[in-house]
């Protein structure tokens, strides 16, 4: 059912070693995305209390989270991979919207990094390091997310 409303999945990374990533969803419509969501939330909410029913009112959401696999054992291991997603809709695909969530994924990636804030938000000449890594990965990101979504509007105008 998903797929007739999904115009396009793909995964970005916030470093080229291309270890973590985003898997990124653009639905055909608001509400594409928000019932993507709604299930989304309806499985995390096992008490069966639900969100999204009068107040979803976003553009786009960049989301993260830890995910686990269970082995045969029972045990959890963390797939530290896997960091989250960011999903939006065709209508709402714009330079100030993406760029807006990939804030908020590189964000994201930053604290599953360990990168110090103080560094990530500082002066630049002082902390070069995070600074610039933060940067580029928010970088990265956007970079991305338009080459990809380029491509599939070239694509569509073929056919």
């Amino acid at each position: 059912m998903i797929s007739k409303r999904l115009l396009l999945k793909f995964r970005i990374y916030p470093e080229r070693d291309r270890f973590r990533y985003y898997t990124v969803f653009v639905f055909d419509s608001r509400r594409a995305m928000y019932t993507f969501f709604r299930e989304q939330v309806d499985i995390l909410n096992k008490d069966g209390s639900r969100q999204c029913d009068e107040e979803c009112d976003f553009a786009a959401l960049a989301t993260t989270w830890t995910h686990f696999h269970i082995n045969a054992d029972g045990s959890e291991v963390e797939d530290k991979r896997d960091i989250g997603q960011i999903i939006m809709h065709r209508n709402r695909v714009r330079i100030g919207v993406v760029s807006h969530e990939m804030t908020h994924a590189a964000l994201f990636w930053a604290d599953r990094e360990g990168l110090d804030p103080h560094e990530v938000m500082g002066d630049s000449r002082d902390h070069q390091g995070a600074h610039e890594r933060f940067c580029y990965a928010q970088g990265e990101l956007v970079r991305q997310f338009w080459l990809r979504w380029m491509h599939y509007l070239d694509k569509e105008k073929r056919t």
